[in-house]
């Protein structure tokens, strides 16, 4: 029928004009994004090495922002993902930033920032009228130290989630005042390790202009609401949640250890109580 043809004509060209100004704009912000932060960086993206342009993109999933100051939401940055690899699959770049795992880094950056994100209140919820109870908040508040943590020393030689000691990581202050947390891990004996200890490798600082946002608060947040049993230097880091708990309650945790099975899953946990579709692991 020639009014359903043109229809679907007028359909396809309305949706390719949608991609094409999403794609733009990816583009047009990531380029932004390099130029403020990388200013020698003048590249077409699509001849930039893929390690290099991995920790690009890493770099802008962790760390862009909108013109007023404020956060992407959650699926504004996998938007931009999407149009970037458009965009490179149009200048035949020979790897896939979405699948291949050269492009792994930024893959798990953007991942990550969506849950942070999304445990702090951005994106689109599909259960509005389904309001978190005070044990999902004691979960997501634990689970985002976890994230801090895993985003600040996940690198570092020795950190592993299940055995990380309260000692591990260490409250710090500067000669000028600024807050920071501290690597205190085991080495394992690797000597380039040992010479970072002390670097900026190996320390998380405070955001002082977003308190919302700051894994110092949020640590500190996190020490007070432990037992004082469990704040010698060999105990746990991630405690269990008492059963029955509320506000007034000066403790939230246990004097025992967040069960493996359960610290395995904290991604899983993270995005069921966000309401993060897509299946996603630790």
């Amino acid at each position: 029928v020639p009014d359903q043809d043109e229809r679907a004509a007028e359909l396809s060209r309305e949706q390719n004009e949608k991609t094409i100004r999403s794609t733009q704009t990816a583009l047009r912000n990531f380029r932004e994004f390099l130029i403020s932060k990388y200013p020698s960086e003048t590249r077409e993206i699509y001849v930039i090495p893929c390690k290099e342009l991995d920790a690009y993109l890493a770099s802008f999933f962790v760390d862009a922002r909108q013109k007023d100051g404020s956060e992407y939401e959650p699926n504004s940055l996998a938007n931009y993902q999407c149009g970037l690899e458009r965009y490179l699959k149009e200048h035949r770049y020979g790897y896939s930033i979405t699948r291949d795992k050269e492009f792994k880094r930024s893959q798990e950056a953007l991942k990550q920032k969506q849950i942070e994100l999304r445990c702090k209140g951005k994106g689109n919820k599909p259960h509005k009228s389904m309001k978190l109870t005070f044990a999902d908040e004691l979960i997501l508040r634990k689970s985002l130290v976890w994230l801090n943590n895993t985003k600040a020393f996940g690198h570092c030689t020795g950190f592993h989630g299940s055995t990380l000691k309260w000692g591990d990581i260490r409250l710090r202050v500067t000669e000028t005042g600024l807050e920071y947390l501290e690597w205190m891990g085991p080495d394992n004996g690797d000597v380039n390790a040992k010479s970072k200890r002390g670097g900026t490798d190996s320390r998380v600082y405070a955001t002082q202009h977003s308190p919302q946002t700051c894994p110092v608060q949020d640590y500190k947040e996190y020490a007070q609401r432990r037992p004082p049993a469990m704040r010698y230097e060999d105990a746990p880091f991630y405690l269990s949640i008492k059963p029955v708990v509320n506000l007034a309650a000066l403790h939230w945790y246990n004097c025992q250890a967040l069960g493996k099975n359960k610290l395995a899953k904290m991604v899983k946990t993270m995005c069921e109580k966000g309401n993060i579709p897509g299946r996603k692991t630790n």
